[in-house]
């Protein structure tokens, strides 16, 4: 199989990665992180790549398994504070997180979802996939 990519496009590529990774690793402890995308194969990459640096990975599909964007999302603290309110971006979402409790509150297209869930600093990371009954789709 042969490379077809333009090279500039590689080299943007790769320093996306490279800057996305040095934002998460030089975070300073009690600060959020926050990465979203994924629609398309490059963006994909660019996530993939640079996972490691994120402990808390969420995934959006429907019960078929077609990506979904457009996710209302807001994390919470155990005290109830809002740390992060968004409409995501793509079907991927990754953060940077303090070890606690958390609630995820998430919202596609008028349907609702909560989670309860706990990141530990033992644990590497927590990766939540989340889905969504019916079509759709990024």
């Amino acid at each position: 199989m042969t490379d077809r990519t333009r090279p500039g496009v590689r080299a943007t590529c790769l320093f996306a990665m490279l800057a996305a990774s040095a934002l998460a690793l030089a975070a300073a402890p009690g600060e959020l992180v926050v990465r979203s995308g994924g629609v398309g194969l490059e963006e994909r990459a660019v996530l993939d790549a640079t996972r490691d640096a994120y402990n808390l990975r969420l995934a959006f599909t429907d019960t078929r398994g077609e990506y979904l964007a457009g996710v209302t999302v807001r994390l919470t603290t155990a005290t109830g504070e809002t740390i992060y309110e968004a409409r995501d971006q793509g079907p991927l979402l990754f953060l940077r997180v303090d070890p606690g409790d958390y609630r995820l509150e998430l919202d596609y297209d008028g349907v609702a979802q909560e989670r309860r869930l706990r990141v530990s600093e033992r644990q590497a990371q927590r990766i939540l996939a989340v889905q969504w009954p019916g079509g759709g789709g990024a």
